[in-house]
């Protein structure tokens, strides 16, 4: 019995996964803007001055929902 439960919200999960992937990608072509790959994070010196790293997306503490360009995979 447990198992026909699992296997059904496993469907779901799916099935949800599929449809945001789809929103967000008819969501970017609606735009036509491009999403960021890269940003910046900053880290204050020894002096007081401020220096800003370039770094990728997927390596800044953003949530799947803030980072538009994510996708998940099925």
């Amino acid at each position: 019995m447990t198992y026909t439960f699992d296997i059904i919200f496993i469907i779901i999960i799916r099935w949800y996964l599929n449809k945001e992937n789809k929103r967000r990608d008819a969501e970017k072509e609606a735009s036509g803007i491009e999403y960021q790959e890269f940003g910046y994070i900053e880290r204050q010196k020894d002096d007081g001055s401020i220096e800003k790293f370039k770094v990728p997306i997927a390596l800044l503490d953003v949530t799947d929902g803030e980072n538009q360009a994510f996708r998940y995979v099925l």
